[in-house]
């Protein structure tokens, strides 16, 4: 059985109880689709590290002081199942997303006792992108407004760069190599969809965020460039507001 299929047989049994069953509600103007979204977001980079020796061993951890808010972008392209003379469940979308967000400059304060009794401040530059397949589904219509549920499932690569753990002995500074990091990721959202247009749509939506793992291969003594082990985050999250449009095409 076909997506718009199923779609028909599932809203007309809701409906069925308060109006006869009809062809009319099986009308499925499907299109193809392309989004265009910008957003910001929120409590990003907050996850604590933790510095790894080449023996296994947890050797310190590194705590962020705060968390940060960064904009981003997405494009997406996918399809669009449709029963527009229905109000429950007026449409399904699945399609393929890119999402970049903007670098972000992470500070915080490193408890590394093997290296420093002391705590030491710590930087890195961090980038993410991210590949997801999305499914959307619109829940109800209300005149043009539609209030919707998503799932995103897919890729995330993370880039951290320019690590440096600052200590006040000199050979206790710590480097990192840049390194990019391939993790599975997901989102949760909600929000509305209005249809400004029959081609034309505008979003406002929400995002809970995964992004998965970031890691830094190696990380040396500044002063001999000797391996000391590796340094890898706790999942890195965000939650994420956004506006976007949506070109139909017939």
């Amino acid at each position: 059985m076909s997506m718009s299929g199923i779609l028909c047989l599932v809203t007309s049994t809701v409906y069925a109880a308060a109006t006869p069953y009809s062809k009319s509600y099986c009308y499925h103007p499907h299109h193809l689709y392309f989004d265009l979204g910008v957003g910001k977001t929120y409590n990003y980079a907050s996850s604590n590290s933790f510095l790894i020796g080449s023996n296994g061993n947890v050797l310190g951890s590194l705590k962020t002081g705060n968390s940060y808010s960064t904009p981003f972008f997405f494009v997406g392209i996918g399809y669009r199942w449709a029963q527009d003379n229905n109000p429950w469940f007026p449409s399904v979308n699945m399609g393929l997303q890119h999402r970049y967000t903007s670098p972000v400059n992470v500070f915080g304060v490193s408890q590394t006792p093997s290296v420093d009794s002391l705590p030491m401040s710590y930087n890195y530059r961090l980038q993410q992108e991210s590949w997801l397949l999305m499914t959307k589904a619109d829940i109800y219509k209300w005149q043009r407004f539609m209030p919707y549920v998503a799932l995103g499932l897919g890729a995330s690569f993370n880039r951290i760069s320019q690590l440096f753990v600052n200590s006040s002995n000199f050979a206790n500074q710590l480097g990192g190599s840049t390194n990019l990091t391939g993790d599975f990721s997901y989102n949760l959202g909600a929000g509305i969809d209005y249809q400004v247009q029959e081609d034309f749509w505008l979003t406002l939506g929400y995002f809970y965020d995964n992004f998965g793992k970031n890691k830094v291969g190696t990380v040396y003594t500044n002063n001999t460039f000797t391996p000391v082990g590796t340094l890898e985050n706790a999942n890195l999250h965000a939650s994420s507001v956004f506006l976007s449009a949506r070109y139909l095409f017939w």
